[in-house]
Parts: structure tokens; sequence; C-alpha cells
């Protein structure tokens, strides 16, 4: 077996199209870790991944789902090389504008904008979230207590 251990940075790439960041497979479900790319520069995003192992299930369409999300989160094209699964390119308001199917041998084409503007999300994180957790909380609370 071969040893691994975790990075101790996240890079931001730059070409002359712009500057982008890479997730590895499942570390695309990461939203905080993907907002952290965004906030330091990257205008585009990437996500390659080896989906050979789902074989022909709901999970390459799952896998492809959570893509959508951060595109959207950060208003960002994200770019998606999967070896067996559906590669494509998202959109920032998170329409698959080109895919390949599952097990499909081909290139996925079109154009990308590189993006620097940052979305609350980027720049905020989850505060909102937790803002109504909190709120929610309070309300349970203040019930409990009067009852």
């Amino acid at each position: 077996g071969g040893e691994f251990s975790p990075g101790t940075q996240m890079t931001v790439f730059s070409i002359p199209a712009g500057e982008f960041s890479v997730s590895i497979s499942y570390e695309i479900y990461f939203a905080t870790d993907v907002r952290r790319f965004v906030q330091k520069g990257a205008e585009f995003l990437v996500n390659i991944t080896n989906d050979a192992w789902y074989g022909r299930s709901a999970a390459p369409y799952q896998h492809l789902s959570m893509v959508v999300f951060r595109a959207v989160e950060n208003r960002r094209y994200l770019v998606r090389a999967a070896n067996t699964g559906i590669s494509a390119i998202v959109d920032p308001n998170g329409r698959i504008v080109s895919r390949s199917e599952l097990f499909e041998r081909t290139a996925v084409r079109g154009t990308i904008t590189p993006n620097s503007d940052l979305t609350f999300y980027a720049r905020y994180g989850d505060i909102f979230a937790w803002g109504i957790v909190s709120s929610v909380g309070i309300g349970l609370l203040i019930t409990a207590i009067r009852y």
C-alpha cells in the first residue's frame, strides 16, 4: 500500500485564461473548502474524479449534482472531468451547459468566463444558516420557558 498524507495548502493555479482551483473527487462535497479556493482568488473551479467504482448506479449522477451546488454558491463556472462518470461544464447559475454520458469516451467542450466577484456565501460562509438555526433555538427555548 501507498503512504498518503493530507495536503498542507490550498493552491490556486494561474493560466492565461484565469485563476482556478482543483478539487479531487468527493472533495467537491465540502462547500467550505471550495469557498476557500474562491476566497483565495479562484475565478473558475475544476473537479477531477474517478467514478469507475460507482459503476452504472445512481451515484455518478449524485456526484455530478454536488458540483452544481458549488457552482451556484460561488457563482463560478465549474469544469468536471470524470474517467467513467459524467464530465461536464456547469455555469454559475447551475445549468449544465455541456456533458458526457456514463462510460462515454468523448471530450466535453464549451466556453467559460472567469469571475472574480464574491457571492454572499463566498464572503460569509454559513453565517445565514447559523443565524436561522440560532433563531429557531432561541424560539424553542423561549417557548419551553413560557410553558
